[in-house]
């Protein structure tokens, strides 16, 4: 039997579909215009002569290698190339705000126009602001870096990545949200990958329920060692028909006590890169059959009865006086463990309880009014 022969393809610079990557990945060159070792050595050229105005930061970004995969490459956005800019929350050493981005981001060069193709023009991205004097970016970029950015989520001061550069205790005092640090760290062992996949969780909580989690409890040492025996936020029970079966699945997968059990960012990434294009998807598939499921099921509920459950489900959930939802220094059951027996005997106060003088919150409100437009 004879074997097809595949056609070697060839771009103007010369480089060849069968040029290696990678020992698992082969060049590829389309009659688009996009090569892929054109495209990685146009950004390897301008990189010479790139600058972020911070040497320090020129450094960093020069020396992360440029991956197989474009997409996943770091790349600097000047902030002028951002429009729409918007204040969401205050915390975590710093603001966090949203915008949009102006002119997208370079994605690929095309051999055919000679110039770079663009990606997420107008698309809405996550801006941090770091105030806290302290708090040195370098050094932050330099952890993130080794941790391998496609491999971990950004921290937006929910967890304690901020002990690795400021040197607190890792194991008696933490800084985060209880609500948002996973179980491990609650107990006073170190942060890990694993920890930033629990706190997107909560992260997903949020974004379908509207809803902060455990906002209708004091965020104390009684919330932690409930968190660490297995406690997770509720969905209201009205809501469970409105969300599909895997975005929840997925939710308590991120929530899992064990680390090991956790997805992977990369399959977080997957996960949601699928659903995002889901237009070119089979409609046989699962994820958009169960889509389409929660859309029908949150269509035949009335105007007026979501009106209601909504307004049911803000007044049980307004934030207790003793919540907290802005990064703050919180003492491990670690370094407790003396004070435990005498915390829960009430002979001895709680350390991580909010003071009467002390607030922290964000209005949820915004938040709820915006799900409940959407939906």
């Amino acid at each position: 039997m004879s074997q097809e022969i595949k056609k070697i393809v060839y771009c103007p610079a010369g480089h060849s579909s069968n040029d290696i990557v990678s020992p698992s990945y082969q060049n590829s060159i389309l009659s688009n215009g996009n090569c892929h070792l054109c495209t990685k050595e146009h950004f390897i050229q301008e990189f010479k002569t790139w600058s972020s105005g911070n040497a320090d930061i020129d450094e960093i970004i020069q020396e992360f290698p440029i991956p197989i995969r474009i997409c996943e490459m770091l790349r600097w956005i000047p902030y002028d190339n951002f429009k729409n800019i918007e204040h969401i929350a205050d915390g975590g050493h710093g603001s966090v705000y949203s915008a949009k981005l102006k002119n997208g981001i370079k994605r690929r060069w095309n051999f055919n126009t000679q110039d770079w193709e663009y990606e997420f023009i107008g698309n809405g991205v996550a801006l941090k602001e770091i105030k806290d004097s302290r708090f040195d970016i370098v050094e932050f970029l330099k952890v993130s870096f080794t941790w391998k950015k496609y491999s971990s989520l950004i921290d937006l001061g929910l967890c304690k990545l901020d002990d690795l550069i400021l040197n607190s205790n890792k194991n008696n005092k933490i800084s985060g949200s209880i609500p948002y640090v996973p179980p491990e760290v609650l107990r006073g062992n170190e942060f890990t990958r694993e920890g930033d996949i629990y706190s997107f969780g909560g992260i997903m909580y949020e974004i379908v329920t509207a809803q902060q989690p455990f906002a209708d409890q004091a965020h104390d040492t009684y919330l932690m060692m409930d968190i660490c025996n297995g406690v997770r936020p509720k969905v209201p029970d009205f809501m469970l028909n409105w969300i599909p079966e895997w975005y929840l699945d997925l939710m308590y997968r991120c929530w899992s006590d064990d680390p090991s059990i956790r997805p992977t960012a990369t399959e977080l990434f997957d996960l949601f890169w699928e659903d995002a294009n889901m237009e070119d998807m089979d409609n046989n598939n699962n994820v958009m059959r169960q889509l389409k499921i929660a859309d029908e099921n949150q269509n035949s509920t009335s105007e007026s009865q979501k009106q209601e459950l909504f307004k049911l489900f803000s007044h049980s959930s307004k934030l207790h006086p003793q919540s907290c939802y802005i990064s703050r220094s919180i003492h491990t059951l670690h370094g407790l463990q003396d004070l435990l027996e005498e915390i829960k005997s009430g002979n001895s106060s709680d350390p991580n309880i909010l003071k009467s003088n002390e607030s922290y919150n964000i209005d949820s409100k915004d938040s709820l009014k915006f799900i409940d437009e959407e939906i």
